[in-house]
């Protein structure tokens, strides 16, 4: 065992380097994976309930899914038939007048009085509103379950969005709890992406870290 002295005396600071971090590093390496271990204790029930709150959270999410597109599409039904009643006057007085919607509101848009171009605006913007909820209408009332939340989206409009009084309901059928099933499998897959994901990188890196810090304190 080299004291102070001997190591003065004959330069072997390396030796004692070694010495001494060769008895350090099973003490340092069993320190920490005391505390690692009791961490993972402590955390335990923390992460079992994280995992289930996310999982409950995903399926009560999604299982309103149904609901929410349901009366979406009844208010989009609703403004369905209002753009067809405002188009239906529209068409009647170009009834009156001998001619078609169409030529109606072009010889609106091509008259040199703003008024009148304007008036023929507000009427192509109307037939145009009809087309986009007639589409939308047709498209989530004959969509299969399966295609249903795609066209949702594709359709989705942010007026008629703002104009919903969503009411929760419960999911008593096989749609719904499909749906119920996929949120809970969406749950799980955000926390352990989200969540557990990163402290486990972490947990490689912090140990990969070390791991070389002890390699080259050896050597």
């Amino acid at each position: 065992m080299h004291d102070a002295n001997t190591i003065m005396r004959t330069g072997n600071v390396r030796s004692f380097h070694i010495a001494s971090t060769g008895f350090a590093c099973p003490a340092r390496n069993y320190l920490y994976a005391c505390c690692v271990k009791l961490l993972r204790w402590l955390f335990k029930p923390i992460d079992q309930l994280l995992d289930r709150v996310f999982s409950v959270a995903g399926a009560v999410v999604l299982s309103q899914m149904p609901q929410i597109m349901r009366q979406y599409l009844d208010v989009l039904s609703g403004a369905l038939a209002e753009a067809g009643r405002n188009v239906a006057v529209f068409r009647d007085q170009a009834f009156l007048l001998g001619k078609s919607l169409p030529e109606f509101i072009d010889k609106h848009l091509r008259n040199p009085d703003p008024d009148f171009q304007a008036s023929g605006r507000a009427m192509q913007q109307a037939v145009l509103r009809l087309e986009d909820y007639e589409a939308a209408y047709q498209a989530l009332n004959n969509a299969s379950p399966w295609e249903r939340p795609f066209l949702f989206v594709y359709h989705l409009d942010g007026h008629l969005w703002d104009a919903l009084q969503f009411s929760p309901g419960l999911p008593l059928n096989l749609e719904g709890l499909a749906y119920a099933l996929a949120g809970i499998l969406l749950g799980l897959a955000c926390y352990h992406g989200i969540v557990r994901m990163p402290v486990y990188l972490a947990q490689k890196f912090r140990s990969g870290s070390r791991s070389e810090k002890d390699r080259q304190a050896v050597t």
